[in-house]
């Protein structure tokens, strides 16, 4: 998939994949998963309100992100004095114990993220085609040779919808991180509360989330 189809979503504003809220299943694995990390790596984090529950948790966060207007956006929208630097092939927008890189996450090191013990991903792997999936993990825990990841992702018949999102079933999660101890937690057919994907003909959508140790 084309960096320039994500850039062209932040571009024109079309973001339905942007939550105005905090994801409950973040509230609701909160302890479980990220309890005992210092630090949180978001992936493709965009604007998420997300990464402010995690700085009330006290947490450190690191965000990557491919889009400059999204993170520039989450800095104007909290109010948050900016301070901005170029690191290497990324931009860094840094606040307190927040860090938002804005560039390619295939071109992070490791040592960019040695403050960070555990990864929450909502919307990163589900962005990406099944091609890119293998690499994306691969790249994750090349990244972060151990981890807790809380992975939230969506089941639905792929041939009623072109993603992204994608549909990504266990089978598919099990065999990307057969590395690691992989704990199903939850499932919950969401297409009633989701008018807009029932519209585009799905007969079911699954919400699911995993917490994932390496």
């Amino acid at each position: 998939m084309d960096k320039s189809f994500w850039l062209d979503k932040w571009e024109k504003q079309e973001i339905g994949f942007h939550l105005a809220q905090v994801h409950p299943l973040l509230k609701k694995y909160y302890q479980t998963v990220f309890s005992q990390a210092d630090g949180v790596f978001v992936p493709l984090c965009g604007k998420t309100t997300d990464l402010t529950f995690l700085l009330n948790q006290g947490k450190y966060v690191l965000g990557c992100e491919l889009s400059e207007k999204a993170v520039a956006a989450y800095f104007q929208e909290h109010r948050l004095e900016i301070k901005k630097q170029q690191l290497g092939e990324f931009v860094e927008y840094q606040n307190d114990h927040l860090s938002l890189l804005v560039g390619d996450f295939f071109k992070l090191s490791a040592a960019q993220l040695v403050g960070c013990q555990a990864i929450y991903d909502r919307a990163a792997l589900i962005a990406l085609p099944e091609s890119m999936r293998k690499q994306y993990v691969a790249h994750l825990t090349n990244l972060m040779p151990h981890a807790s990841l809380l992975l939230v992702t969506l089941e639905y018949p792929q041939p009623q919808m072109a993603g992204p999102p994608f549909s990504v079933e266990k089978k598919e999660i099990d065999s990307l991180f057969a590395f690691a101890e992989v704990n199903s937690v939850y499932t919950n057919n969401i297409i009633e509360k989701e008018p807009k994907f029932a519209a585009r003909g799905l007969s079911y959508l699954n919400e699911c989330a995993y917490i994932i140790r390496w």
